[in-house]
């Protein structure tokens, strides 16, 4: 019988960041290639660059000290520090 996978909050929030981090990259790319100088100075693309680079790697963030926190836990209480259901 195989073995369900179970994704837990920690990795799907390091998931989440990176997928976000790949997002930004990819639009930066798109307007790298379509050469769009836009409506303004493209001051803006910048910014939402950054913005998105700095929301990614807060969500990878939490995911990485969660899992270090879990880890810990899972270490210490045995069968208490398993993820349940």
């Amino acid at each position: 019988m195989g073995r369900s996978v179970h994704i837990s909050t920690e990795f799907a929030f390091l998931l989440s960041g990176v997928f976000i981090m790949l997002v930004a990259w990819a639009l930066n790319l798109l307007g790298t290639i379509a050469g769009d100088q836009g409506s303004g100075h493209g001051v803006s693309d910048f910014y939402l660059w950054l913005f998105l680079m700095f929301q990614g790697l807060g969500f990878s963030t939490v995911g990485v000290i969660g899992a270090k926190r879990h880890a810990k836990r899972h270490y210490t209480d045995g069968p208490m520090g398993r993820a349940r259901g």
